[in-house]
């Protein structure tokens, strides 16, 4: 049971990381957005602004969308690699992200196939082992 509800929560965790994130960052492109533009020139402007906050959002916002791009290409390759039965390439600088991605796609995995053993070992009797048949008694062939 601890087992299948990891799988699920990890299964969530992959949702809110590949779908959840970028609708929030979407849902909220227009907050705090920098008036002066993305131009280089622009971006000078705010630099020498007086600082209301607009650029901190902002520069949150960009590190926002390089985490989800780098989360998602990591669970994609760990997930490509398993469905291929391949060793997962350890790419430089992604320990982190790849050990995160290993952690949640393992225990969605596990959670399933802890799902599929339990279902087939309740209808399924263990091999080799053999089964209790019920019979008629003997009659007594012996005289009294």
């Amino acid at each position: 049971m601890k087992r299948r509800l990891t799988g699920i929560l990890a299964a969530l965790g992959l949702a809110a990381i590949i779908i959840g994130l970028p609708t929030l960052l979407i849902a909220t492109a227009d907050v705090a957005a920098p008036h002066l533009g993305w131009t280089p020139n622009g971006l000078w402007q705010a630099l020498l602004a007086p600082d209301d906050g607009t650029l901190l959002v902002s520069f949150v916002k960009v590190a926002g969308w390089i985490s989800w791009a780098i989360l998602t290409a990591s669970i994609g390759i760990e997930i490509t690699s398993r469905a291929r039965h391949l060793p997962v390439p350890q790419l430089r600088g992604l320990a982190w992200p790849q050990l995160l991605a290993r952690g949640l796609v393992s225990a969605v995995l596990a959670g399933f196939i802890a799902t599929n053993t339990i279902n087939t070992a309740a209808t399924d009797p263990a091999p080799g082992k053999p089964t209790t048949a019920f019979a008629a008694p003997l009659a007594a062939t012996a005289p009294l």
